[in-house]
């Protein structure tokens, strides 16, 4: 429960009652889901185990239960503590718990905080507990969480990466499928097994195509070019890994200087797939390594592999047009220059789904005409992902020496980042149409820029010359969190300024920015090289609101004296008790956050209601080393996305149970 402890709460009416129906809303729950199951997988060769975090994954219905490896990704940045990550495949409904050997479990967060995940925290063990579900359909979204330290760079944080089902994976044998070892790479990792991975790319093209299969085990290797139709399957258990030596990299060809781990040049309808491990070894090499990087090249599909230790940016897509990324993990040593994902002087990108850790700008759209790649960059989208980065989440440029229109980021996470959303026309072309939708951000770092925002065609001395941004548009897009620096839109001069930037429903801190008021997140005034910058909003404004639960209608409470509750009071039921509010709030979308205590000496029913319909129910059961009401047993329970009308009733309801009393402090209605 600890993050919600980073929410500014905000309440807007509605009537709300909570409830205790426990039994028959989690059956309805149990039978709109996919049967549950649970995918172990294999450690890859060389897997180090994180000695802070273990993770135990456990089906739902109790059936099957596994050890999830937290696998330790070192840094060689004394500023950057290691990371580890966890990943394993679902379906249904899974119990994942998390310990920590040391520390306080208590004082980790679970980002992205949209997900809304309850933890459970159990304080003698030192472990915490979370519900994971998904329908068990390979087109639904993976799920990517972060376990931090009020987002330490410090301290160790655990990547939580639950994938779908894998559906139609390739096996040995099929019509169409190659194994790899069958051409003779050694999958010890004892040799470099580059020239047989060559040899073995060259026949499977030659041979019209297909899948290279590569089982479980170590494959060291030297740089790999790809050829067309021809795609790299990865088991779970399989490692790709650089031998980390200089020598062992030839430039791509027609490149100037390009490098890289696995590259696609002049190359058609090819690419990586599978749940295995591609690790780049950067931290070891002089020369610039990426670990994909694409030129010239159409229809490339890079999908579900997990990158690791990238020497640069990890995947460039350069000079290439139809590509598809979807699901891919990027876990990098923080290194300088290791950008996430480069779409550059390419076109009709799609990337979906990702998760990036990486050290600089975790999306960076550029058309920089590097290493031979020209023409404009159009047509990009980058949506459903989470980033974590110490410079730019989502962004475009700096390079743009060719024109970029029709980007869209749409419904990403920026968890943490120094700044959220970045524009820089650092070149003497043009950056139009561009749309970030529907995105969330959390920690704006206090290192270097430290801004929510910044847009420019000033940006830095360079040796590029300076461009210009013509129509960008911001739209539903929520910060936590104020940014230490006040966000900027500045304009070089007046044939390289910026033009046409609008911002629509704009939250931050849970206030809306509005022509008013922008001043307190915007550099004020815009320089003359900047002009129709417009801040909107669709909907009113809502004001904050708070209800305590000793002012709603009540039924089978008592009101208790509590220091440690809102307003000093909270309701204690003396059986089956509900506590009625009757909404006067515009109507819109809201999360609700009932704050409640949950000691350890009773297990008692609770649930919410909205016009008569449950929408919520628990049971507060959880151990957080107290039988008493008090700061380490008030807790918070949050309901995602509620569509409130003037005039709904919401209803409160718990029962007491053993020495739990069911007690209540307040509800919060945070509009969205």
């Amino acid at each position: 429960m600890a993050h919600y402890r980073l929410f500014k709460l905000v309440l807007a009416p509605a009537v709300i009652v909570l409830a205790g129906v426990i039994g028959g809303l989690l059956f309805k729950q149990q039978e709109a889901r996919a049967a549950d199951t649970l995918v172990r997988y294999t450690d890859v060769p060389g897997t180090i185990p994180s000695s802070l975090f273990t993770v135990t994954a456990t089906t739902y219905d109790g059936l099957n239960s596994y050890a999830i490896t937290a696998e330790k990704v070192a840094s060689t940045q004394s500023a950057y503590a290691d990371v580890s990550y966890a990943r394993f495949a679902f379906a249904g409904a899974v119990n994942v718990k998390i310990k920590a050997s040391s520390g306080s479990i208590g004082d980790y967060s679970i980002s992205p905080i949209h997900e809304g995940i309850q933890p459970i925290i159990d304080a003698a063990d030192n472990s915490m507990t979370i519900t994971l579900s998904n329908p068990g359909n390979a087109r639904e979204r993976p799920i990517r969480l972060i376990v931090h330290k009020n987002y330490s760079l410090a301290d160790e944080k655990l990547f939580l990466l639950a994938d779908p089902l894998e559906e139609n994976a390739p096996q040995p044998g099929q019509s169409g499928v190659y194994d790899v070892t069958d051409y003779g790479a050694d999958k010890t990792g004892a040799t470099n097994a580059r020239s047989a991975i060559q040899a073995a790319i060259q026949a499977v093209s030659d041979a019209g195509g297909g899948i290279l299969y590569f089982p479980n085990g170590k494959y060291k290797t030297g740089g790999l070019l790809m050829k067309s139709n021809v795609t790299l399957y990865l088991e779970s258990g399989a490692l790709i890994q650089g031998t980390g030596v200089d020598t062992d990299f030839a430039r791509v060809p027609g490149t100037n200087s390009a490098y890289a781990l696995i590259g696609f040049p002049d190359v058609s309808h090819a690419g990586i797939m599978g749940r295995g491990v591609i690790d780049g070894a950067g931290a070891s090499m002089t020369r610039s390594l990426r670990l994909v990087y694409t030129f010239n090249s159409d229809h490339i599909d890079i999908r579900d592999v997990y990158f690791r230790n990238s020497g640069k940016w990890t995947v460039h897509f350069a000079g290439s047009e139809d590509i598809v990324g979807r699901n891919y993990k990027i876990i990098n040593d923080p290194l300088p220059s290791t950008d996430g994902t480069d779409p550059d002087n390419s076109v009709r990108v799609a990337i979906d789904g990702i998760f990036e850790y990486t050290h600089d700008d975790a999306i960076a759209v550029k058309a920089s005409r590097y290493y031979g790649a020209v023409g404009a960059t159009q047509d990009v989208t980058i949506s459903n992902s989470v980033f974590w980065t110490m410079k730019s989440g989502i962004k475009i440029g700096s390079e743009i020496l060719d024109n970029v229109s029709g980007v869209t980021f749409s419904n990403n996470d920026i968890v943490f980042s120094d700044r959220v959303m970045a524009i820089y026309a650092n070149g003497t072309a043009t950056i139009s149409d561009i749309e970030f939708i529907n995105n969330r951000s959390e920690k704006v770092s206090d290192e270097y820029k430290k801004m929510l925002v910044h847009f420019s065609t000033s940006y830095d001395n360079n040796e590029y010359g300076f461009g210009h941004i013509d129509g960008v548009r911001v739209t539903n897009h929520t910060a936590y969190y104020p940014s230490p620096a006040l966000s900027e839109v500045k304009g070089y001069d007046s044939t390289r300024g910026i033009a046409n930037v609008t911002f629509t429903d704009l939250v931050v801190n849970g206030a809306k920015v509005t022509e008013a008021n922008k001043g307190g997140t915007f550099k004020l005034p815009f320089n003359s090289y900047t002009s129709n910058v417009t801040f909107a909003s669709t909907t009113p404004v809502p004001l904050e609101v708070r209800v305590e639960a000793e002012d709603m209608t009540l039924a089978g409470y008592s009101i208790e004296t509590q220091t440690s509750a809102s307003g000093g009071k909270m309701i204690k039921a003396t059986g089956a008790a509900t506590a009625t509010y009757a909404s006067a709030a515009p109507a819109g979308t809201y999360d609700i956050v009932v704050t409640y205590y949950d000691e350890n000496d009773g297990s008692s029913p609770m649930s919410v209601s909205l016009n008569g319909t449950v929408i919520d129910a628990w049971i507060a059961n959880q151990n957080l080393g107290s039988a008493s009401p008090n700061a380490a047993t008030r807790v918070m329970r949050t309901i995602l996305g509620v569509a409130l009308q003037p005039g709904d009733t919401i209803l409160l309801q718990s029962e007491a149970n053993g020495g739990e009393g069911g007690r209540i402090d307040c509800m919060d209605l945070i509009p969205r």
